[in-house]
Parts: C-alpha cells; sequence; structure tokens
C-alpha cells in the first residue's frame, strides 16, 4: 500500500547490498539492482533517511570510487530514482555538478547531467536556491572541448530554462539563468 515508507528497510537493510550489486560484471543482475533500488525509492517517503540513502549513493562518485561507466550510469540512474524534494534538489545537484564535470565517458556524463536536472528543475520550480557550484558546473560544461557533452550541456540547460515561468524567468536569484543568458549570447 501507498502508506508503506521503506525508507528505514532500505537504508539499513538493503543498501549496501544493493550498491554492491551494481559492482557485478553481470549486466542482469545490475539491470536487477536498479529495478529493485527504483521501487525502494518509489515508496520511501521519510526526507531524513532519504537524504541519507542519497549521500550513500552519491559519495563513492564524488570521491572517485566507482570505476566503471556502467556502475557509474547506475548510480546516476539511482539518484533520479527518487522522488523530487527541497532537500534532494540541494545536495543531488551540489553534489553531481563537479563529477559530471570530470566525466571522461559520454554515457556516465549523460546519465549524471540528466540526474543533475531533474533534481535542479525541481529546485527551481519551488525556490530552492542554486549553489555556484552547479552555475560553474553548468558554464564550465557549456565550454567542454568535447562537441557532444558540450550540446548536452546546453541543451539541458535550455530544458530548465524553457520550463521557468516568466516570474522566475525574472527572479534576482536566479543567477543560473543569468549566467547561462550571457554566455550563450
Amino acid at each position: 500500500p501507498e502508506s508503506v515508507d521503506l525508507s528505514d528497510v532500505l537504508l539499513s537493510n538493503l543498501l549496501k547490498p544493493l550498491l554492491s550489486n551494481v559492482k557485478s560484471s553481470n549486466p542482469a543482475i545490475r539491470a536487477g539492482t536498479l529495478r529493485t533500488f527504483t521501487a525502494l525509492a518509489a515508496k520511501s517517503h521519510n526526507e531524513e533517511v532519504i537524504g541519507k540513502v542519497a549521500d550513500e549513493v552519491l559519495n563513492p562518485l564524488k570521491q572517485g570510487k566507482v570505476s566503471g561507466v556502467d556502475q557509474k550510469v547506475i548510480h546516476a540512474q539511482m539518484l533520479s530514482a527518487f522522488k523530487e524534494s527541497s532537500a534532494l534538489s540541494q545536495k543531488i545537484p551540489t553534489g553531481i555538478a563537479p563529477v559530471a564535470l570530470k566525466e571522461p565517458g559520454e554515457a556516465a556524463v549523460i546519465a549524471e547531467v540528466s540526474t543533475l536536472t531533474k533534481h535542479l528543475t525541481f529546485g527551481l520550480a519551488n525556490g530552492v536556491a542554486i549553489d555556484k557550484t552547479v552555475t560553474d558546473a553548468s558554464i564550465k560544461g557549456m565550454a567542454d572541448k568535447r562537441v557532444p557533452v558540450r550540446r548536452l550541456w546546453a541543451v539541458r540547460a535550455a530544458d530548465i530554462w524553457w520550463n521557468l515561468t516568466d516570474a522566475q524567468h525574472r527572479s534576482e536569484e536566479r543567477r543560473v539563468g543569468k549566467e547561462c543568458r550571457s554566455r550563450w549570447s
């Protein structure tokens, strides 16, 4: 039922085994891990516990402990599986933006920037302040020497900008819009 909250079960009993299965060389196990995590994340409602789970998934990416491109993609998809919230829209973009900038694999960059975009869009729509690291990463991403990566950052920034209301476009707190507009001009 919808009233069941699995966030504590996810954090205390299932997160470590799921994260270890992400490292499997068997693609079926990795896919099953992602499906299981997505189902658990959909039934998790305690924002404090979800924040801890997000940290557990995000920290290996930030620390460079995730080696394979497939594993990095799955970690990013796990972060995308969470329901949007104000806390996550601050935490995930701030944590994943520097990772996406340094990422050599294009598949992982796509997954990481998509995750960043999902949570950042929700944050902007709900008045969450954007961290400077996110705006700096967006600008640097649009100046990347790899054309597909540069295009990805630009398209995702345009998606975010496109989905903002007129009031959000005029808001002085929306530094990312101003910086992106000056970059595109």
